[in-house]
């Protein structure tokens, strides 16, 4: 029973992180008004009115590229450790002589062949 609500606990986080992402991906794509008929983008203007950045189209450039480079890293590691895929053990790779048909390699030629 812990080990199912464990799991529940990790998949609800993951998806609360994905869902975090996704939002902030949506901030970085929105444009929102930053003056009579003057849009900017709204990640931007956060970031600027918190940090107390200087407008200017370079640093704007280096906040988005942060932003995308985190978004990428963060959604890759919630899903490689969040939603692990199974382990090397449970392989469905068989390999031969482990299809439960014990029939040795000259049987397995001759048959082959055929």
């Amino acid at each position: 029973m812990p080990r199912l609500l464990f799991k529940a606990v990790r998949i609800s986080a993951g998806l609360a992180l994905i869902a975090l992402f996704l939002h902030t991906a949506s901030l970085a794509v929105r444009d929102c008004t930053a003056g009579l008929y003057t849009y900017d983008n709204c990640l931007w203007l956060w970031v600027g009115e918190k940090l107390g950045l200087l407008q200017s189209r370079l640093a704007r450039a280096v906040v988005l590229e942060v932003v995308g480079l985190t978004l990428l890293a963060g959604i890759y590691l919630t899903a490689r450790y969040v939603f692990p895929h199974r382990s090397r053990r449970q392989s469905s790779v068989r390999r031969p002589g482990e299809d439960g048909l014990n029939r040795s390699d000259s049987t397995r030629e001759s048959t082959s062949s055929r």
